[in-house]
């Protein structure tokens, strides 16, 4: 099968870091990504933190559009209950148009408990708004028109969209986390984990259930990808990888905490602390994070390797990985990616045509 790389991050601000040039390096490193033939490029949302300097998702993958050509350039995932849904899928068109059809939408309800209250509304109520802004944006782009009156969170008189998507008919869209969600309504799914045959089988059945339900909120999807995110060092040696990617991770658990509702308590009220079940909980345990495969750490043809085997067992058509997290310098990163870039994609690409 063929082998295509997406990249994620949370474009995350390190203590002391100048914003500017934080961005005018991140836009170079896509730009190379660009150039070596990855596929895509995703940013997170997040409102409030050093973890996600790209809070308003549009305006910096407008920035990447006119710095790139091809890759492809998304949100995983636009937290839809801090959205205004008309507004946001004008803003869907116009990156669309920009990119020239390289805009891809990724939706969720957002993690972080004290953003929705940043936002003026409860926790509790984002699977609701998730829903409706998700139906009311999908009208937009198949109807041309948005309806808002009858509707719990946001009302509003019916309205034209006066801008269109450049993909037709709608941009793809993915959704994180929820397999039988994704796959009954023919969304792209994406998991922060390795993707498992019993994964794979279990979408592959929602997503036949769904083509017969009129309420499928997504029918244009023939070729959906089945996809994993996981993190990403690449040293000179996997000792060097691995010690990178421990003392980064263990950033990364103090604000993946703050953002899943542990801390800190001031901006918490009352809600308890993660379930002792939840799965979000196996982040803050670095022997499960790379015991599981939740970060890759390694040489180049240590992850090479690695991305040859997972890719051979076919449950995964689509490989993301998070090239800059925790607290990796923009040395270390450059020097991860431009190896994974020159040393390892090639390799890839070389095996799946041969």
């Amino acid at each position: 099968m063929g082998i295509e790389f997406g990249l994620f991050e949370h474009l995350t601000r390190p203590e002391g870091a100048s914003l500017g040039a934080l961005y005018d390096q991140h836009v170079e490193l896509v730009a190379k990504a660009d150039q070596a033939g990855v596929h895509g490029y995703f940013i997170a949302e997040h409102h409030g933190h050093r973890l996600a300097m790209a809070p308003s998702q549009i305006p910096w993958l407008a920035a990447l559009a006119r710095e790139t050509e091809r890759i492809r350039l998304g949100t995983l995932v636009s937290c839809l209950p801090l959205h205004q849904p008309l507004r946001l899928a004008e803003e869907v068109c116009m990156i669309d148009q920009l990119s020239k059809g390289r805009f891809e939408l990724g939706v969720g309800r957002g993690i972080s408990p004290f953003e929705h209250r940043f936002y003026g509304h409860a926790p509790e109520e984002k699977s609701d708004r998730f829903m409706e802004a998700l139906e009311l944006i999908l009208e937009a782009f198949t109807t041309g028109k948005m309806k808002g009156e009858g509707r719990t969170w946001h009302q509003f008189p019916e309205v034209e969209l006066a801008m269109e998507t450049y993909q037709r008919p709608c941009v793809p869209i993915w959704c994180p986390g929820n397999v039988d969600f994704a796959g009954h309504h023919g969304f792209n799914l994406v998991l922060p984990w390795p993707i498992t045959k019993a994964v794979r089988e279990r979408y592959d059945e929602a997503y036949q259930q769904g083509l017969d339900d009129p309420g499928r909120l997504n029918p244009s999807v023939t070729e959906p990808k089945v996809a994993s995110a996981q993190w990403l060092v690449v040293a000179e040696t996997d000792a060097k990888a691995r010690q990178i990617a421990e003392r980064a991770n263990s950033a990364l658990i103090q604000f993946l905490r703050r953002s899943a509702g542990e801390e800190p308590p001031h901006l918490q009220g009352p809600l308890a602390p993660l379930a002792d079940d939840d799965p979000r909980r196996m982040f803050f345990d670095p022997e499960r994070v790379f015991g599981e495969r939740l970060a890759l750490a390694g040489s180049p043809e240590t992850i090479r390797d690695y991305f040859l085997e997972y890719a051979a067992e076919g449950n995964a058509n689509y490989f993301i990985v998070g090239f800059c997290f925790g607290d990796m310098t923009m040395a270390e990163t450059a020097r991860s990616l431009g190896l994974f870039l020159d040393e390892v994609v090639p390799a890839l690409k070389a095996s799946a045509a041969a």
